[in-house]
């Protein structure tokens, strides 16, 4: 498996495929981030474009000492069909979280990423990939 993945991520490099980084997880064709600050929360909602692939990660920034327990919700819309990945879960902790999955890109279709914070509800989206 580690050896697929090793393969994987040199194809990848070597076709000037996605490469994310500690700095900019949306440094790649197209993608960034948009922050947002509420309540306590900071969270950074973000998502990168390799021309075949979207990837959405984001960052919890900062997060108000209560409520102890919540749970973090990601997704991307395709904005021309209407359709949404399903929902994946998150922990609370402050830091990166990597999008457990990628999409699909159509020629012609723009997304979106979207993340929750549920109790207390917060969201943010990522600005959209063409």
């Amino acid at each position: 498996m580690k050896r697929k993945l090793a393969t994987v991520a040199l194809a990848a490099l070597l076709a000037g495929g996605f490469v994310a980084t500690a700095a900019n997880p949306a440094a790649a064709a197209g993608g960034g981030c948009n922050n947002k600050s509420q309540n306590g929360w900071s969270i950074g909602t973000c998502q990168a474009d390799d021309g075949v692939y979207v990837y959405p990660d984001f960052y919890i920034n900062a997060k108000p000492s209560t409520p102890s327990t919540c749970k973090a919700y990601s997704r991307v819309k395709d904005l021309n069909t209407g359709t949404y990945t399903p929902w994946f879960g998150y922990t609370c902790t402050t830091g990166r979280k990597w999008g457990a999955y990628r999409v699909p890109k159509v020629a012609g279709h723009s997304y979106q990423h979207q993340v929750e914070i549920h109790t207390p509800y917060f969201y943010g989206t990522s600005p959209t990939t063409y």
